[in-house]
């Protein structure tokens, strides 16, 4: 959340979804590019967390018509649900938004707020990868959670 007399001093785009606050008055002066949300002051604890949880929710289309679905507590394929711890949520965002590329495991790690030393982030990998076939046990081609030895992961479809 940022307030939004300090909207217009981001760096864009930023990695993660920016949720604009403030009085009335100042939501005409925003540019629109500059938040993915605003919401106008005074607001409840209700309203807020409707729109955070709006904003972290993802959605990519895949294997030519299906769609695939992200948020904190779930992943969800054409309707069909999976849930998902926050780290694995973490990861899979990561991994989804890089469309296929590679992505470093120290990316990764401090995405998923796991260390890199042990097999902390291979477990977190592996758990995902399990909740991925369970996904999309009915595809002829499921995503692959692929890694490059010393490097990291990519997810393709």
């Amino acid at each position: 959340m940022v307030p939004l007399s300090r909207v217009s001093l981001l760096e864009h785009p930023l990695p993660a979804p920016v949720l604009g606050f403030g009085p009335p008055a100042l939501l005409d002066m925003v540019p629109i590019s500059c938040c993915d949300d605003l919401l106008a002051e005074p607001w409840s604890a209700a309203e807020l967390r409707f729109r955070l949880e709006r904003l972290l929710e993802r959605s990519m289309t895949v294997a030519g018509t299906h769609t695939f679905t992200w948020s904190p507590t779930q992943m969800a394929l054409d309707g069909r649900a999976v849930p998902v711890s926050l780290p694995e949520h973490r990861l899979l965002d990561v991994l989804a938004r890089a469309e296929g590329d590679w992505v470093p495991r120290e990316a990764l790690a401090a995405a998923a707020g796991v260390g890199l030393s042990g097999r902390a982030l291979d477990m977190q990998v592996s758990r995902l990868r399990r909740k991925l076939v369970d996904l999309t046990n009915d595809f002829a081609e499921p995503p692959q959670l692929v890694a490059q030895r010393g490097f990291g992961y990519a997810l393709r479809w």
